[in-house]
This record gives C-alpha cells, structure tokens and sequence, in this order.
C-alpha cells in the first residue's frame, strides 16, 4: 500500500481489500503475564525528611520507611479485549475491556486496575469513524477499592493520505475516592494523535495531551499538559521494538499549607523501550522486555520520585 510506483487501481484495490479485512474481525483478545523489577512500587519520594509548617515556622519531619521509597518484584497480569459487531455498513458496536494486575509482597503496592467501555461507531467517510463510549474504571488498591470511576469517551480517527493518521479523543468521568472524599470529582481529558508510517514496518507517532481535574480539595484539583513522541514496528527476524517517552506540566489549584504557602507545580516525565517476538513460543505464548522510567521533579519535595521498572512477561494474542 505504502509502494508510490503502484497503479492507482492496484493502490486503490490494497486499500479497499485492507478496508474489508478490517471491517470482517469481529473480536480481538490477547492475556500475558510476568514479573517486574522495581525500584520504587510505592511511587514515593526518597527524601529523609519533609518541612511542615506550624504558622511562621518550619520544622522538619523525618519520613518512615512506609512514606519513603521501596524497591520491590512484582507478578503481572493482565488481558485487554473488544468486540466489534457491525449493524450495516457505517455503523458498528464496540465492547472493550482491559485489566492490568500487579501483585508485590504483602498487601500495601498491590495495584488492580479494570476498565470497560461499551458505544456505537459511525463511519462517516470512508477512512474516517466517530466512536461514542461509556466508559466504567475501578482500581484497587493496596487490597482495599481505592477508587470508582463512570463517564464517557468520544473519539474521531482518520486518516489523511497514504501512510498518514490523525486521532482525536475526549474523555470526561466522575471519580469516587474510597481512601478520602477530598480526592473525589470531575476530571475532562483530551489528545490529539498523529502517525506516520516510515517504511513500511515502522509507525512514528507525535500526541499532544491535556487534562483538568476538578476535585473536592482545591489543593489536589489541577492542570495539566503535555507532548508524547514515540516509534516502533517490527523488525528483521520476527521481532518489534519501539521507544517513546513524554514530558509534562501539572499546576494545582491552591497550596497544601501544611506543607507550603506557594502552589505544588511539577514537571512529570516519562520513558519507555520495548522489544519481543511473536515468532518465539514457549507453551504458546510470545516473550517482551518492556523497560519504563518516570520521574517527577516538584517544588513540593514529598512528591518528587524517580522510578526505574523492567517488565519481563509472555503474552498471548488471539
């Protein structure tokens, strides 16, 4: 498809026939598991200690080993699945769902995320859709339900020319917090993605993204933006690989005064490289190393981490 030298008519017959295929798949389902390594599961900051302040006056306090960073090994799980059932030629079903589970010794990092997301889509060209979702998310957390959240998604995809896709996604839900009802609210996100396809195995995408929240606690309602670049495809060999990484900007809506009299401003970024095989098999299952780092640098020194993590796991899609 990507070869400028074909004909129109066998350029247009790739597309089309590409099309087809596309529109037959009725579901799609892949489960893997692992273990991670991982130097900070709390996601907690590796200072000693913290200023609070009492009026006029600062005075440090010294953190406990819980409120500190911890390294840790982790089991993963997790499925991701949908369903596409078409009514007629322009509109289809969409049911997704997606589970990620990673355990770590006792009770205190363990993290169970589980999403849903049930709407039509509208074709209203031939390579461009509409999708409208409801969408459903519960996390557990540390052993206890730690939030619930329930709202809606609109998405638009197109794509431009040959090789070339444009995205466009606008997530609104309501958040319940079971740990505190300071943490509960409204939250609106959006992005707008472009791909471009190099060669022809290889996808670079470009994404700009934003995010508002709008909780109980002023101090924990913020703003945030940012940009995400990223590459991958396959490679020789049955093998695929990629890389990618993200940079960003929250601002809060007040200070913590416990804390600081200015309001929390942070720099968040993100990095992650991957590489595996469909062609491996070990009891039918295909192996990836999937290495992420995060870091979040913060005027406020009890939220500042940095976090290095490595994803040895084996998956299977169907």
């Amino acid at each position: 498809q990507n070869d400028k030298n074909l004909p129109d008519e066998i350029a247009r017959t790739i597309r089309n026939t590409r099309s087809i295929l596309r529109d037959q798949r009725v579901w799609r389902f892949s489960f893997d598991f692992g273990f991670a390594p991982d130097t900070n599961i709390n996601g907690a900051t590796n200072a000693e200690t913290i200023d609070i302040n009492f009026g006029p006056i600062k005075l440090p306090l010294t953190l406990n080993d819980e409120a500190r960073q911890t390294s840790g090994i982790g089991q993963t799980a997790g499925f991701s699945g949908g369903v596409r059932l078409k009514a007629n030629d322009k509109l289809a079903f969409l049911f997704d769902a997606d589970s990620k589970i990673i355990n770590y010794k006792g009770k205190a990092a363990d993290d169970i995320v589980t999403q849903l997301a049930i709407g039509p889509e509208l074709r209203i060209a031939r390579y461009a859709s509409v999708s409208v979702q409801a969408v459903g998310q519960q996390r557990w957390y540390g052993g206890r339900l730690a939030t619930r959240e329930y709202g809606g998604r609109l998405g638009l995809q197109s794509a431009l020319s040959e090789g070339q896709r444009i995205g466009v996604e606008i997530d609104a839900r309501k958040t319940e917090s079971k740990f505190s009802d300071a943490y509960s609210g409204w939250q609106l996100g959006g992005n707008v993605t472009y791909e471009h396809l190099i060669g022809k195995s290889m996808i670079a995408s470009a994404s700009v993204f934003s995010r508002r929240d709008w909780l109980n606690a002023k101090a924990f309602s913020s703003f945030s933006y940012g940009v995400n670049i990223g590459i991958g495809g396959e490679l020789p060999f049955g093998f695929n690989a990629g890389v990618s990484g993200s940079i960003s900007r929250s601002s809060f809506d007040e200070p913590l005064l416990i804390y600081s009299t200015e309001k929390r401003k942070d720099w968040r970024m993100h990095g992650r490289a991957y590489v595996g095989s469909r062609q491996i098999k070990f009891l039918g299952f295909s192996p990836s190393i999937d290495y992420n780092y995060s870091r979040v640098d913060s005027n406020y020194s009890l939220y500042e981490m940095n976090r290095h993590r490595v994803n040895f796991k084996f998956a299977k899609y169907f």
